[in-house]
């Protein structure tokens, strides 16, 4: 999907590292795609980064994306208000 990622490049400031991009993904999912909940696979669908998982878990120990509770046995997640407001400053 090229197009989306032309788009998070252009629309949403150039997302320098991998936990950035992924925040950058999460927030395009949410607000452009309309999800409520999004999967590892989104994610990867959009980025094509190995080891997605990493950076995942980097993104919700920073508090910008939380694991859904009880989604078995794909894990969901969703984008937090500070993952939101971090994209809108423009990854600041």
């Amino acid at each position: 999907s090229k197009s989306i990622q032309k788009n998070i490049q252009t629309e949403l400031k150039n997302p320098e590292t991998n936990m950035d991009k992924v925040v950058v993904a999460a927030y395009y999912l949410e607000r452009y795609e309309k999800y409520q909940s999004f999967t590892e696979i989104d994610l990867y669908r959009i980025l094509n980064i190995e080891d997605i998982t990493t950076y995942v878990n980097k993104s919700i120990h920073s508090g910008f994306i939380e694991k859904i509770p009880n989604c078995e046995p794909i894990e969901k997640y969703t984008l937090t208000y500070s993952g939101e407001i971090y994209v809108k400053d423009g990854l600041q």
